[in-house]
């Protein structure tokens, strides 16, 4: 007799595999190897369940929203600093301590990409305004204390003028996806900028 597999949890941790997936709270792409968690909900489009992705620091930004890490899958395979915070944030209820939020004022750790915004939520962390739909961005991955790693986004523009890129601008990850004109676009603000053609 075939073992009946035990009912999903309401949760599952992983790091992202690819940075393809869609952050269901602020709609903006999960950076790959970025901690991410999704509700596990049943389909209604097909025989099975499906994984509403979020950021973990969306989800952790809001108190409440995880009960008991004995409903999260995965949190065995994550590493040690992330589930201990995973961990306190469910102790404390999810009261959310802003101080531990760094305002990102180093250039990440160095992995970088660049895309067409597909919506107007996100802020450029450089001069506080939205990134229009449609409009090229760029991002930093930072980590944000508690919080783990997660992108923070730029105009190009506002990118190009810190200066953080070293390589050759055809090399941001993503830069074939963005079009002839953004790219004309994008070169025309390095000639002004600081970094490399």
């Amino acid at each position: 007799m075939a073992e009946v597999p035990p009912p999903p949890k309401g949760w599952k941790v992983e790091y992202a595999k690819s940075g393809r997936a869609m952050c269901k709270t602020c709609d903006t792409a999960i950076a790959k190897d970025c901690l991410r968690i999704a509700k596990v909900e049943k389909s209604f489009q097909y025989d099975g369940l499906m994984m509403l992705w979020h950021h973990m620091d969306c989800i952790q930004s809001k108190p409440g929203i995880l009960k008991s890490l004995d409903d999260i899958e995965g949190v065995d395979e994550i590493r040690l600093e992330d589930s201990q915070k995973l961990k306190k944030y469910v102790e404390d209820g999810g009261e959310v301590e802003e101080a531990e939020v760094e305002e990102d004022p180093a250039p990440g750790d160095g992995e970088y990409a660049c895309e067409i915004s597909k919506s107007s939520r996100a802020a450029c962390k450089s001069c506080k305004e939205k990134i229009s739909k449609g409009e090229v961005r760029v991002s930093t991955i930072v980590e944000t204390g508690r919080f783990g790693k997660v992108p923070a986004w730029r105009h190009a523009k506002c990118f190009v003028e810190l200066g953080w890129w070293k390589e050759p601008i055809e090399d941001l990850p993503g830069w074939e996806n963005i079009g002839a004109d953004n790219q004309k676009q994008i070169h025309d603000l390095v000639k002004t900028g600081n970094m490399k053609r």
